[in-house]
């Protein structure tokens, strides 16, 4: 049996801790936007706090992709859960978005149809 590189049980830990931080912020952010609109004064911050997550965590592991699964949080492919961001699930699925990827990633897969 081959002993398992403690690194990369290191770097899913960092990923689940970044991408959960992450996806809290950005439910605050779309709760808030929900509640006023996208171009509320009320909603200034709370996209600024999501976007300085999303740069701390593309600068922390590099490429993200960022979604719902089955009732999990998909993180990379990392899959969790956390009960606490149902509301985002919720909203994601209302508009039909399965993911969040990062612009080279998209361009990818919308090249592959």
């Amino acid at each position: 049996m081959v002993p398992s590189d403690p690194s990369v049980s290191d770097n899913k830990q960092q990923i689940k801790a970044l991408g959960l931080r992450f996806a809290r912020g950005l439910q605050m952010t779309v709760k808030t936007a929900v509640m006023f609109t996208v171009d509320h004064k009320s909603v200034e911050r709370p996209i600024q706090q999501s976007f300085e997550l999303l740069n701390t965590l593309l600068k922390e592991v590099g490429q993200f992709t960022f979604g719902f699964v089955d009732n999990q949080i998909m993180l990379n492919n990392l899959l969790t859960t956390d009960p606490s961001l149902r509301h985002l699930e919720t909203e994601f699925l209302k508009r039909g978005v399965t993911c969040l990827l990062p612009p080279a990633k998209r361009s990818k897969m919308l090249a592959g149809r």
